[in-house]
């Protein structure tokens, strides 16, 4: 059998938070913002019950507008809320890019969805070759009541993080006592901030 193997379809939501806080952590960003932070990266999914799925909250309207909008006001108010708004664009626009077989980047102004399909073969028979395609373009955004919450993939990723979390279980402890501590008291300074300053 000479077919290459492929693989399509929805990126599930463990790939969604686990890929790209890997990547955050990786850079060195500051694990306090970018572990809590992550749940942004799931957000472009609740457009499946608020709306269409994969264009309600997955068109670029939302996904770079939003955050957009808060950087340009934390710039003009308080520096300190810049990385985060970048942190929150960068998990919904990784959110979109894992999603490119098929999202309304231009909804509801184009409803149709654009997608993007790289392929990768590999052969082995009768000689040994490569195979790299590119497919891409608009089509009809199909609608499906099915949700795969976690794929293999998935699964590997959570896999990956846990054995992360019992290797470095000391520094794992260390940080999520120092991220309770920081959370405790940011709260409350905002809560002690007089109303004006706030």
């Amino acid at each position: 059998m000479n077919n290459p193997v492929s693989i399509t379809g929805s990126v599930d939501p463990a790939t969604h938070l686990v890929l790209p806080m890997l990547l955050l952590l990786s850079a060195r960003l500051d694990p306090k913002l970018v572990i809590p932070l992550s749940f942004f990266a799931l957000v472009p999914d609740f457009d499946s019950v608020i709306g269409v799925h994969r264009a309600t909250l997955h068109n670029l309207f939302v996904v770079a507008a939003v955050p957009i909008i808060f950087i340009v006001w934390a710039k003009l108010k308080d520096d300190r809320f810049v990385l985060p708004g970048l942190i929150v664009l960068f998990y919904l626009m990784s959110h979109i890019v894992l999603d490119l077989s098929g999202v309304a980047l231009l909804y509801p102004v184009i409803p149709e969805a654009f997608y993007l399909r790289p392929s990768l073969g590999f052969h082995t028979e009768p000689s040994l070759r490569f195979d790299f395609s590119v497919e891409y373009g608009l089509e009809e955004l199909e609608q499906s009541s099915d949700y795969l919450f976690i794929s293999n993939l998935g699964f590997a990723y959570l896999f990956l993080l846990v054995l992360l979390g019992i290797v470095f279980r000391k520094e794992a402890f260390a940080f999520l006592c120092s991220a309770k501590n920081w959370a405790v008291e940011n709260i409350r300074k905002f809560l002690r901030r007089p109303p004006d300053a706030q």
